[in-house]
């Protein structure tokens, strides 16, 4: 699977090779064509970034400054032990987990290299990434927001993989 290291270095920088699990095509949920950010909308991000506090800049890093599955694969092993699920269980559930986060990126980063989205930093000044956020790759779609779907999907799913809570 496409991975990011720690601190920003790409260790696969494309799908390219790589062979979905569920998904007939790397292109199958390739979303729209995105549209070009207007000025308000780059006026927004920096809005948004002048308004971060050490608080959230901790959750973007948490979530945003390593692989993309990491923090779903962490959640599912927290929930696997909350809800005391039994080995052959959780097995199942990792098994479905990252086979659909695997096919998430792959999905993402077909359409990043078809759309080559530019990243907000490259198209206004005041926007600058955290350190440690990978800045390497096209911004449409997000790797992480596919992966988080895939995950949102697999792990809410009605209380199949994991139990609901009581």
């Amino acid at each position: 699977m496409p991975l990011h290291g720690g601190k920003g270095g790409v260790l696969h920088d494309s799908a390219d090779g790589w062979h979905p699990w569920l998904l007939t095509s790397p292109d199958e949920l390739r979303p729209d064509t995105p549209e070009t950010p207007t000025s308000a909308d780059l006026d927004e991000l920096v809005h948004l970034q002048d308004a971060r506090d050490d608080a959230i800049v901790a959750l973007i890093k948490q979530w945003n400054s390593r692989p993309a599955v990491l923090p779903w694969t962490e959640t599912a092993n927290a929930a696997f032990a909350e809800f005391k699920m039994p080995p052959v269980r959780q097995s199942r559930a990792q098994g479905m987990l990252q086979t659909a986060l695997h096919d998430a990126v792959i999905a993402a980063f077909d359409a990043q290299d078809a759309y080559q989205a530019p990243l907000p930093a490259t198209l206004h000044a005041q926007i600058t990434p955290l350190e440690g956020i990978v800045t390497d790759r096209p911004a449409f779609p997000s790797e992480h927001a596919a992966v988080a779907g895939a995950a949102a999907e697999v792990l809410g799913s009605r209380g199949d993989v994991v139990p609901a809570a009581a």
